[in-house]
This record gives C-alpha cells, sequence and structure tokens, in this order.
C-alpha cells in the first residue's frame, strides 16, 4: 500500500509489485522515482506524460466510494477520447475507423492529462490503507 509521509503520500515500487504491476513498469517507475514518489499534481502529471497506465493505477490504489467516483468521471474522459480518435460513421467505408495513430497523440496526452488531474482530486485526503 501507498504510506504516509507526515500529510502526504507517497508509493514506491515494492507498493507497485504488490499490486500487480508489470515488472518492465515497476523498472521504469524505478528509474524516474528511485526513492519513491509523492502522490500529487506534479506527480501524476509526470506519469501521464512518460504514459504509465494511470487508470491501472487509479483502480488499484483507490477504493470504496473514491473507485467509484473515479470510474464515474472517467468514463466520459474515455468515452469523449474514443469519440476523438474515431472517424465520423460516413467515414467507414471509405478509411479505417480510427486516425492515424501518429495524429492520436494529442488527444491521448489530453485524455491522460485530465485522468492525472483527476487523481489529484480523488486522492486528496486519502489515508493508508
Amino acid at each position: 500500500m501507498a504510506f504516509e509521509v507526515g500529510d502526504k503520500m507517497k508509493i514506491a515500487a515494492a507498493d507497485l509489485r504488490a499490486k500487480g504491476a508489470d515488472c518492465s513498469e515497476v523498472k521504469r517507475f524505478e528509474e524516474h522515482w528511485p526513492q519513491g514518489a509523492e502522490i500529487n499534481e506534479a506527480t501524476l502529471l509526470k506519469a501521464a506524460e512518460l504514459s504509465f497506465d494511470l487508470v491501472w493505477f487509479a483502480r488499484r490504489f483507490l477504493s470504496g466510494e473514491k473507485l467509484v467516483e473515479f470510474d464515474r468521471q472517467e468514463d466520459p474522459l474515455w468515452d469523449e477520447y474514443q469519440r476523438q480518435i474515431t472517424l465520423p460513421w460516413e467515414d467507414f467505408d471509405k478509411v479505417a475507423p480510427l486516425i492515424p495513430e501518429c495524429q492520436r497523440a494529442p488527444f491521448w496526452e489530453e485524455y491522460t492529462h485530465k485522468v492525472a488531474l483527476l487523481l489529484v482530486e480523488l486522492f486528496q485526503g486519502v489515508k493508508n490503507g
């Protein structure tokens, strides 16, 4: 579990391992935060920028009402991302249904940025557990 340092929550590679994180992801985490990381806006935005799976993180480190609230708020963010990368229905027979991957990056960055900010909000006041 994440642990508190004073009034701040901190997470370490061992916490990720305990939740079943992929070994390569734990290694990347350790490369960027060898001493662990506070769960705060700067860390979560950096994790989004580095393409860490923040939804995976939320589903393993939030619980109860916080997790329900995450799902409630993240679902429309995901739907909006999907809408942005999917071509209009009338174009399906002419081209691939999704815009080219190289054009999706700005939409993905926007989605992950919003998820990171949502997590900042939801982790406020979260204690060990």
